[in-house]
């Protein structure tokens, strides 16, 4: 989900920069944060009136955001190359796709 900044502006009805919700700019940078669920949640309270929003509002954003992930931006993540190619192979091996 903090792969796509335009997904989570989107979602959470924000024109706030990737640098002001604290996500990194580009893809692959995702596979550096060590603690993702806690940067996705700063990245709420950051984009939301936080007087009003609690974090554990995020989770009636965590739907929205997935339909807006874009599988180009996803397909940046080397982790997520990995899970194509293994994907791809599993389904090969037991004759899914040729």
């Amino acid at each position: 989900m903090l792969v796509d900044g335009d997904a989570l502006r989107d979602a959470f009805g924000v024109k706030a920069k990737d640098r002001s919700l604290g996500i990194p700019r580009k893809a692959g940078g995702v596979e550096r944060i060590q603690d993702p669920k806690q940067l996705l949640s700063t990245a709420y309270l950051r984009a939301v009136d936080s007087r009003r929003a609690r974090a554990s509002d995020l989770v009636n954003f965590l739907a929205p955001i997935a339909e807006r992930v874009s599988l180009i931006r996803i397909r940046q993540v080397p982790a997520f190359q990995q899970f194509e190619k293994d994907l791809s192979s599993a389904l090969r091996d037991l004759g899914y796709i040729t």
